[in-house]
């Protein structure tokens, strides 16, 4: 529960850049709170990541090996997010494995710094399904590939 009342503004620059072979995304974002029941500090929380992937060729072309890095920072003054220690640093490589036209299985190892605390690592695997809304019914009703929908994170 944070016991200020803070008036929350997205300042953009908010920069989105994706392209594929290689594939590179990119986001910037940067908010400001301000206090609106008194006089009082401002503050700015900005984030970034970056990830570089590529979708390897051939038989091989269901596997997409990535790495990405990641910040969060948060002013100590912001009065709505300064006392919860969301500063973050990461590090993430990893794989993702394409098995069917619906669903990807990935695994990753994550080096993580949170707030003040001692860097982190940890490995994380998930599969994920996706529904292709151009897909005919029978196509789908069909496949042997596609027997749940749902996603599952194994953390």
């Amino acid at each position: 529960v944070v016991d200020a009342v803070a008036e929350h503004r997205d300042h953009f620059p908010r920069v989105l850049v994706q392209g594929e072979q290689p594939e590179l995304v990119a986001e910037y974002t940067h908010a400001r709170h301000e206090r609106t029941d008194t006089v009082g500090p401002e503050g700015n929380t900005n984030s970034i990541y970056v990830q570089l992937a590529y979708r390897l060729w051939g038989k091989a072309d269901n596997w997409k090996p990535y790495i990405r890095a990641e910040r969060l920072d948060v002013d100590d003054d912001d009065p709505l997010l300064g006392d919860l220690g969301l500063d973050y640093e990461g590090v993430v490589a990893g794989v993702r494995w394409d098995f069917s036209r619906y669903a990807a299985l990935k695994a990753e190892v994550r080096s993580e710094e949170f707030d003040d605390r001692p860097r982190e690592t940890s490995f994380w695997m998930q599969i994920a399904f996706v529904f292709d809304p151009r897909s005919r019914r029978a196509e789908i009703r069909n496949s042997s590939q596609l027997r749940q929908v749902s996603a599952v994170d194994f953390r």
